[in-house]
C-alpha cells in the first residue's frame, strides 16, 4: 500500500559515526525493488547531502526544511526567505555577535571569516567550508539561515516575523531560520500532490524536532530509537536506534520489506 518513503538524514540515515549503516542501504534497495520511492527529507541544503544521496541511490529530496524540493534530479519547488526577514536576522546577529550562514541553492555563505565554531561544525559533518560573503543575500535567494549561538541567546530572535525556527538536534550551538510556511510536511504535501499520491501511501522516518510535522503528515510516521521524546510521542511506531539498524528493523517488523 505504500508508494513513497521519506528519510531524515542526521540521526536517521546517518549514525553517530556519520555513516550510513549497510543495513539501511540494503533496506532502501529493497524499497526501490518493491516500487516504493525513497526521498531524503532534511534540514540540509542540497550540496550538503549530495554524496550521501549518491551513496544510497536516492535522486529525490526535500531540502532546507521544505524550502527546496527536488524530484529525480530536477527542482520541483522552492520558497526562499523574504529579504526583510533576512535584514532583521542580520541586524540581531550583529548586535549579539552571532555568526550566520546563508544557505543558497548551490553553496553556503558566512557573515564572518574563519570562525572556530563554524569550522568545527563543518569539520564534524565533513562539509566544505562556507564562502565569506556577508552581503550574499542582497542579490541572491536564501532558503535558510543557520544561526550560531547558545540556546539561551536564541530568545533574541523572537521578534522576527514571517519566519519559523528549528533548534539543531545534533549540536546545541545553533538553529535554523526559515520561511514561516516551510516545513518538511508542507514539502511532502507538494510532492504527494505532484505525484498524485495520498498521505496513506507514504511513510517517514525521523529523529529531531523538525520531524514532528513530517511524521504527522504521512500515513505511517516512524521515530528512531534515538529520537527526541516529543517525536516519539507523535509517532505511529518507535523503532530501534540508528546505531542498531533502526530503519531496517522497522521495515521488517512492519512487513514493508
Amino acid at each position: 500500500m505504500y508508494k513513497i518513503a521519506f528519510f531524515d538524514v542526521d540521526g536517521t540515515l546517518l549514525n553517530t559515526e556519520q555513516k550510513v549503516p549497510q543495513s539501511t542501504i540494503e533496506a532502501i534497495q529493497q524499497l526501490k525493488h518493491k516500487g516504493i520511492e525513497p526521498v531524503i527529507a532534511t534540514g540540509r541544503p542540497p550540496y550538503h547531502m549530495q554524496e550521501l544521496a549518491e551513496e544510497i541511490g536516492i535522486t529525490s529530496s526535500i531540502n532546507v526544511n521544505g524550502g527546496i524540493v527536488i524530484y529525480q534530479g530536477e527542482v520541483l519547488f522552492e520558497n526562499p526567505l523574504q529579504k526583510r526577514a533576512i535584514d532583521n536576522a542580520v541586524e540581531i546577529a550583529g548586535v549579539h555577535g552571532h555568526p550566520l550562514i546563508f544557505c543558497g541553492l548551490n553553496d553556503s555563505y558566512a557573515t564572518v571569516k574563519d570562525n572556530d565554531t563554524i569550522n568545527n561544525i563543518f569539520d564534524f559533518f565533513h562539509w566544505k567550508a562556507p564562502l565569506f560573503d556577508p552581503a550574499y543575500y542582497q542579490q541572491h535567494p536564501v532558503y535558510q539561515i543557520q544561526a550560531f549561538c547558545t540556546p539561551e541567546s536564541r530568545d533574541a530572535y523572537q521578534s522576527l516575523s514571517h519566519v519559523r525556527t528549528y533548534p539543531w538536534s545534533i549540536k546545541s550551538i545553533g538553529f535554523d531560520i526559515l520561511p514561516a510556511g516551510n516545513s518538511k510536511a508542507s514539502a511532502i504535501d507538494q510532492l504527494l500532490g505532484h505525484l498524485r499520491l495520498t498521505r496513506e501511501e507514504s511513510i517517514a522516518f525521523g529523529d529531531g524536532f523538525n520531524d514532528v510535522e513530517m511524521i504527522q503528515a504521512v500515513g505511517l510516521g516512524i521515530a528512531m530509537g534515538n529520537a527526541k521524546e516529543v517525536l516519539k510521542e507523535h509517532a505511529d511506531y518507535v523503532t530501534k536506534s540508528v546505531d542498531e539498524d533502526g530503519i531496517f528493523h522497522a521495515l521488517q517488523a512492519l512487513s514493508i520489506v
